[in-house]
Parts: structure tokens; sequence; C-alpha cells
């Protein structure tokens, strides 16, 4: 659940919490580029997003997710994603590992 005034989160899939930014932050970031973004959400099983950016299709995807299962790092990256995290995560490593592909 996201609030406009400064984000708000409901605890994810494996119960972690969250800072309630990263999705807004999305949404912001791809309206931006005139992208798409969709989700859905099934209680206890988490959420699938897909975004549509016709522009950017050549920038990376990082998932970053609270779910650890081996089904969830081979849908990541069987939908695309370039790299994977779990939750709860450090900004200096999700840094880290975003310099790859940019450099």
């Amino acid at each position: 659940m996201i609030s406009k005034k400064g984000g708000c989160s409901t605890l994810g899939t494996a119960q972690e919490s969250g800072a309630g930014r990263g999705l807004a932050l999305c949404k912001e970031l791809i309206g931006l580029i005139k992208g798409y973004l969709s989700l859905e959400s099934e209680t206890g099983k988490g959420t699938t997003v897909l975004r549509q950016t016709p522009a950017t299709s050549s920038i990376p995807v990082i998932m970053i997710t609270g779910g650890d299962e081996q089904e969830f790092r081979e849908k990541a990256f069987y939908l695309g994603a370039e790299d994977f995290m779990l939750k709860p995560f450090r900004e200096e490593e999700v840094a880290l590992r975003a310099r790859k592909f940019i450099w």
C-alpha cells in the first residue's frame, strides 16, 4: 500500500517490513519515460510486476523480493531479471550490483 505523502508499507510475503518507497519510486520513474507498470498481488504468494518500457528495454532489472525459494529466483530470471536480491537489503549493496550494469 503506497501513500503519495511519503510511503507506507504492509508486511511482505515473508513478513518482512519495508519503508514503502520502492513501488512509488518505480511508478514515478516509469511514468517519466512514458512506460507502463502493472501489479498483480495474491495473498501469501507475493506480487508479480510487469513493466513495459519500449524506449528503455535495454535497461537491466534487479529483482528485489522477500521470497528466497528457488521458484522465485527461477521466475525472476525467466521473466528477464539480470540479478536477484533478498529483502531486507542495504542500499550500498544495490548500488554495487547496479554498477556492474553501468560500467
